[in-house]
């Protein structure tokens, strides 16, 4: 089976990137595509750093524990 593609292809830096696509796809679909790949790509973003500011949060907590701890002990 034979199939024609249409690729998109962006180089940023050293890295390429590659958007295959349905040659009969429209602008306006393409868009909307692009779209729902940005809204994933910012939630993983934001579920990212929520994680990363429950780690310092949950580190700097027991950091905290550990100094009262301390002070009660002496």
């Amino acid at each position: 089976m034979l199939k024609q593609k249409t690729i998109l292809e962006i180089v940023k830096g050293d890295k390429t990137y590659q958007l295959h696509c349905d040659p009969n796809a429209n602008l306006g679909e393409l868009h909307d595509v692009l779209s729902e790949w940005k809204a994933y790509v910012v939630k993983r973003i934001t579920d990212a750093h929520e994680e990363e500011v429950k780690r310092e949060k949950a580190a700097k907590d027991a950091d905290s524990n550990v100094q009262e701890v301390e002070v009660t002990d002496l």
